[in-house]
């Protein structure tokens, strides 16, 4: 799953940037290659610019929300893992539950 650098490449693609911020440099610390991206189509446009093992993602964003991301990473880049995030606040997605690339 690794680059041949070894470093694991990420992609956090969170609309609120402390999160993002602090995801960024926790996974920065801990060796990861991470790039960021502020909504869906920011993240569709790294995607297309780089390869990644790992894409977290926030799941309520305006425009394309993470859903959409994931749909959209399995359809270009099946080797791809993603990480559909949620804060912890907000009720548990059914939308989730029910899709058929994330499993529980």
């Amino acid at each position: 799953m690794t680059q041949q650098s070894g470093a694991l490449r990420v992609l956090v693609v969170d609309d609120e940037e402390g999160f993002r911020d602090l995801l960024r440099w926790e996974l920065a610390s801990a060796g990861m290659a991470v790039q960021t991206a502020t909504s869906g189509d920011e993240g569709v446009d790294r995607l297309n610019e780089s390869t990644f093992d790992v894409v977290v993602t926030d799941i309520t964003m305006p425009k394309m929300d993470g859903l959409k991301l994931l749909q959209h990473v399995k359809e270009t880049s099946p080797q791809t893992e993603v990480i559909v995030a949620s804060a912890p606040s907000r009720p548990p997605c059914t939308r989730c539950a029910t899709a058929p690339t994330i499993s529980f």
